[in-house]
């Protein structure tokens, strides 16, 4: 069997994932490829994008990000700019980038598809130097996330958000002030969500099929009211209609300025990127991708 990439390098968060011989799996899908390959494992956010340029220089022609959703945008800014693809393996507790790019979620079937699934282009959304494939995230979900215990998280996967997500029913609403386009717009809720992606991840829920990672918008959703909130997490999707969907308002733009009273943390694909004010915008077909062809 052969593959059409001569070198492959493979960057692994140790802290991800499950106890799984994580190295031994790769290697053997690898081998029944012919495909040579090389690995490197991060210590601490930044090293994914570090060791990712210097893969690229070394002569690597596709990079492997094995990890969370942190870890593979990690990796994806040292790999935006060039025309190398990436690969992921997803080894998170949410894998909304694995899901979001219809990857199977078992490292055997994801390694495999390296070799199978087509390489295509996505939009990245970028804010503060920094690129995120999946969205930016203000107010409950932000919270949600950064108060989210790390042992309740590896006991409980991705049920230690929801659980998390019922007891923030108390959070006060807040004034977002959006500025879209030429269009001003101010409004209270509980949160914001900025999505380049479909895909929740962690809280198994999604949006509509018009939220697409390769239309070159991004996706700007004020929530008002936190049990319409929980109620589309328990079904599942969020349409982002006037009909099932009264207390989300949507608009899609290239780019969007939202500014608080009060600074606000800002999360991008779960990592903080500091306070409101920020501007982000989308940078169309931005990454190259191993990606299931039918999520197109």
């Amino acid at each position: 069997m052969t593959n059409q990439f001569d070198h492959i390098h493979v960057i692994i968060n140790p802290g991800s994932g499950q106890d799984e011989p994580i190295l031994n799996r790769i290697n053997q899908i690898f081998n029944q490829h012919k495909a040579y390959w090389t690995v490197s494992v991060t210590h601490t956010f930044g090293d994914g994008k570090r060791l990712a340029q210097q893969a690229i220089k070394n002569g690597a022609d596709l990079i492997v990000a094995y990890g969370g959703d942190g870890t593979i945008i990690d990796v994806a800014n040292g790999v935006v700019g060039t025309d190398i693809p990436l690969a992921i393996l997803p080894g998170g507790t949410g894998n909304g980038a694995a899901k979001e790019l219809g990857l199977p979620l078992s490292l055997d079937e994801a390694t495999e598809a390296i070799f199978t699934y087509p390489i295509l282009p996505i939009d990245l959304g970028f804010a503060r130097d920094t690129y995120y494939l999946l969205r930016l995230d203000i107010g409950i979900i932000a919270d949600v996330v950064t108060g989210t215990d790390p042992t309740m998280k590896n006991q409980l996967g991705a049920m230690a958000y929801l659980i998390n997500t019922a007891t923030a029913i108390t959070r006060p609403k807040q004034t977002f002030h959006l500025e879209i386009d030429t269009e001003k717009i101010t409004m209270e809720g509980i949160g914001c969500i900025v999505t380049n992606a479909n895909k929740i991840g962690a809280l198994h829920f999604g949006f509509s099929e018009n939220v697409r990672i390769d239309d070159g918008l991004l996706d700007i959703i004020i929530m008002t009211d936190i049990s319409t909130t929980v109620q589309n997490v328990a079904s599942n999707i969020i349409q982002l209609n006037e009909n099932l969907a009264v207390n989300l308002h949507h608009w899609q733009s290239s780019s969007v300025k939202i500014t608080m009273d009060q600074p606000q943390t800002v999360l991008a694909d779960g990592e903080d990127i500091g306070q409101t004010p920020i501007y982000t915008e989308v940078r169309h077909n931005a990454l190259n991708v191993i990606k299931n062809s039918s999520e197109c």
